[in-house]
């Protein structure tokens, strides 16, 4: 597994891209050095290029919890993971939720591209809080 970094200081932003299977230990570790420096506000994940098989619900948890204990509070900053299969969206929901069990202040989203998750942190792609529905008529009750 490799994990590049990038970073670009006017969108205050790291970008963590993540190739090959993923381990637990190579994911702390980048978390870990990621907070030891100056960490950006934004961070995305892309993990469409990562196999996520290994890791256990306890290992998620344990990144979960992670970040709390060495940022205060990273209110209004964003994550994003970008991940284009089944398992790895299952596996950033779980740690979407247990952030929020855990009353961690930091929006997280997922995508399934690069280039939306950017937009996203970048504030030029907007999301609504409920998918639209097909558009038809209202239906009226007629007295």
């Amino acid at each position: 597994m490799t994990i590049d970094v990038s970073t670009d200081r006017s969108a205050d932003l790291t970008i963590f891209t993540v190739k090959g299977s993923a381990s637990f230990e190579d994911l702390m570790a980048a978390i870990k050095r990621f907070y030891d420096k100056d960490p950006t506000a934004n961070v995305i994940w892309n993990l469409e290029q990562a196999s996520v098989w290994d890791l256990t619900v306890s290992q998620i948890e344990k990144l979960a919890n992670y970040t709390p204990r060495i940022k205060k509070s990273r209110s209004g900053d964003k994550t994003a993971f970008v991940a284009s299969d089944d398992i790895t969206i299952t596996l950033s929901n779980l740690f979407i939720q247990h952030g929020l069990a855990q009353k961690i202040k930091r929006t997280v989203k997922i995508f399934n591209s690069r280039d939306n998750a950017l937009a996203w942190i970048k504030g030029t792609l907007q999301i609504s809080a409920h998918k639209p529905t097909a558009s038809r008529p209202e239906k009226r009750n007629q007295l």
